[in-house]
């Protein structure tokens, strides 16, 4: 798991108090969750940084880019292509998209089906702290939610309270900074 926040971080925006322990093991699980929530929002399988090879296929005989599942990306370890090692001179990493391209006019890659071999390393070294926030607040959030399952709104006299459904927009806010906005292949 991604451990994009903690039980006490949970407790703390909810204002229970370390010591009161019966809401400790929904909370653990709404952790999970919200991982899970978090890296699909943002379209990442992990955040932490880690080694990655992947196969890719070549459709297209005039394709001199691969784009990578993974990212952040922080650098490219090796490249081949059909079995053969790509010298680094003969491509470049575009980290802001995380492609990788070939840089001379009319490379292209070989055409066929898991031709080009591509190891990177992927993720964040610490987890970013705003995306930790974002986390915390939609843990919250669902702890929350939980307490007036069905219930979108109630009203007592001139007195009316509706429940926000959805994600909240603090969360949103931040998590749309993290996520890719372009279709996975």
């Amino acid at each position: 798991m991604a451990d994009l926040t903690t039980q006490a971080k949970v407790k703390s925006v909810l204002g229970i108090p370390t010591a009161v322990t019966e809401h400790d093991g929904l909370i653990d699980i709404l952790i999970d969750v919200v991982d899970n929530e978090v890296l699909g929002y943002v379209g990442m399988s992990t955040l932490t940084q880690q080694t990655i090879t992947e196969y890719h296929d070549i459709l297209d005989n005039t394709e001199n880019e691969v784009r990578l599942r993974n990212f952040p990306v922080s650098s490219v370890t090796e490249v081949e292509d059909d079995g053969s090692a790509v010298a680094a001179t003969k491509y470049y990493l575009d980290t802001d998209v995380g492609y990788v391209r070939l840089n001379t006019v009319g490379s292209y890659f070989t055409t066929g089906f898991q031709k080009v071999k591509v190891t990177y390393v992927a993720g964040f070294s610490s987890i970013p702290s705003d995306l930790s926030y974002a986390a915390t607040v939609l843990a919250a959030a669902h702890f929350n939610s939980g307490r007036h399952a069905g219930m979108l709104y109630e009203q007592v006299a001139t007195y009316r309270y509706r429940r926000r459904e959805g994600m909240p927009e603090e969360a949103i806010r931040i998590l749309a900074k993290y996520r890719r906005v372009f279709a996975r292949p």
